[in-house]
């Protein structure tokens, strides 16, 4: 039997040629409408291909009556039917093991991140507790790291210390932490350099942020910097060499809303931490990242890893 409808084949060579083009006109316009809805290029190639399997059963079931035999018609739409289901469910399952799969991954990756977090913290409370008095018990008055972060006296304590103090050996703080933020930054430098691929766009950004990407790095630099010099002084009209600058890049000259949105960043970082994880026995917390283990103490500990 034709396939054409026998009726006027002039009408239906036109409808054909109509519904050609009509379908690669529309075609045309989703592949330039897809590139502003959405980024990714899995997710534009999956709406190309809807659009096309879609579009291609409308045209048939609408428009078919006037070109194609009542019976192919028929069997072009089951066709076109079939596989659509079979796309849709191939597309489904590849899709949710690949997210099974990326979660997976990511969150094993993540899990590295424990040490320079870890570390991280222990950089800015060693300048809490050696500005605090009595911190022990100051400390007591706080749940979370986000109450310890944002508090009074953690923002007064960093902000009057003085790392123009000597840490050891002549070293001042400003070089002792400067040298621990690059130390620390190259932790998550590594840890992008291996595996930026298998994290997602976020955890990208954070670890880039305290990888050396936030400004927090250029102020301890500077510090390091002006903390060295000597300032050259006069007596009797004879050059000596004087005592350290005491003038630095203080922290103190940092907005607190700013120094806020840094440790926003840190606590926005451990959370996803957390996440991964996923036991609250080995989460970190305020109590987890200050608590100092006795032999005892941790024997009787099962979250303890020996």
């Amino acid at each position: 039997m034709n396939t054409l409808i026998l009726l006027n084949s002039t009408d239906a060579f036109f409808w054909l040629v109509t519904i050609i083009l009509c379908w690669v006109l529309f075609g045309w316009i989703v592949w330039n409408i897809k590139i502003h809805i959405c980024k990714t290029i899995e997710v534009q190639g999956r709406i190309f291909m809807y659009y096309w399997i879609i579009s291609a059963f409308l045209l048939v079931w609408i428009f078919g009556d006037k070109v194609f035999d009542p019976d192919f018609r028929l069997n072009f739409l089951t066709e076109l039917l079939g596989i659509g289901i079979t796309v849709t469910l191939v597309d489904r399952i590849y899709a949710f093991i690949t997210k099974k799969n990326e979660l997976f991954f990511r969150n094993l990756l993540i899990r590295t991140c424990r040490m320079p977090i870890h570390a991280y913290f222990h950089m800015w409370y060693l300048i809490f507790r050696e500005q605090s008095n009595n911190y022990a018990v100051v400390m007591g008055r706080f749940q979370t790291l986000e109450a310890f972060f944002i508090s009074d006296e953690f923002y007064e304590a960093v902000t009057t210390f003085n790392f123009n103090n000597i840490f050891s050996d002549d070293k001042t703080y400003a070089k002792y932490i400067n040298e621990k933020m690059v130390e620390n930054g190259d932790r998550f430098q590594n840890i992008l350099a291996k595996y930026a691929s298998k994290l997602s766009v976020n955890d990208v950004r954070l670890l880039e942020h305290f990888g050396s990407g936030s400004y927090m790095f250029a102020v301890f630099n500077v510090m390091d910097f002006i903390s060295e010099l000597r300032a050259e002084h006069y007596v009797d009209g004879v050059p000596v060499d004087g005592a350290r600058l005491i003038f630095n890049n203080s922290i103190g000259d940092i907005r607190r809303e700013n120094l806020n949105r840094h440790f926003q960043k840190f606590l926005e970082l451990v959370n996803e931490y957390n996440i991964a994880v996923n036991n609250e026995q080995q989460n970190l917390t305020l109590l987890t990242l200050t608590r100092l283990y006795t032999i005892e103490a941790a024997n009787d500990n099962p979250a303890i890893e020996w």
